[in-house]
């Protein structure tokens, strides 16, 4: 399967996707602070939790070795050198769940609403169904991002649960986790 990718966006971007390599790290770690920065009531920590959960290119560089050894579908989207989108799919490692895929994918905010997220959740979607090991791909998101949930539900996922209140963002301002699946 080609996952290196030339892409047009709605708006007329130009972008390159491609699999994950261990000489993105740095461009990487820009991307986390950026998108942290610009959209941290979407995330599941607060800036500085996630700040603290990775310091160095040393770490993004071991997550990175992580993914492609454990075979994980990691793609990196472009605008000419710029990382600007990740997203990945990551196997689960017990053996009872090894059938499960984990989404997780992340989009500067200036190139959301122009179509890179379904074309990041497409190739996921055809990456999983062309693994015979996979059967069903699972991911949560923050119910605020409702920009996120309707894009899934375009996609077929269906929420398979929620965690009511589960992220507290300030005084009586709380968002549930929302648990969504589709079977590949």
């Amino acid at each position: 399967m080609d996952l290196d990718k030339k892409i047009i966006l709605k708006d007329g971007k130009r972008l390159t996707v491609r699999p994950a390599r261990i000489t993105d790290a740095e461009d990487l770690s820009i991307l986390f602070n950026k998108v942290f920065e610009q959209n941290h009531k979407y995330f599941t920590m607060s800036h500085e939790e996630a700040l603290d959960r990775v310091k160095t290119i040393e770490d993004h560089v071991k997550w990175l070795e992580n993914a492609i050894d454990k075979q994980w579908l990691a793609l990196f989207a472009f605008d000419n050198d710029k990382i600007v989108a990740r997203c990945t799919v990551s196997l689960c490692e017990k053996k009872r769940q090894s059938h499960i895929g984990v989404i997780s994918m992340v989009i500067l905010e200036e190139y959301t609403s122009n179509g890179l997220g379904s074309v990041l959740m497409a190739m996921m979607i055809d990456w999983a169904q062309a693994d015979s090991m996979l059967e069903k791909l699972a991911l949560c998101v923050i119910s605020n991002n409702q920009r996120a949930c309707n894009m899934y539900k375009k996609f077929g996922f269906i929420e398979e649960g929620r965690r009511v209140n589960e992220f507290k963002h300030g005084p009586d301002e709380y968002y549930d986790e929302i648990c969504m699946y589709m079977m590949v």
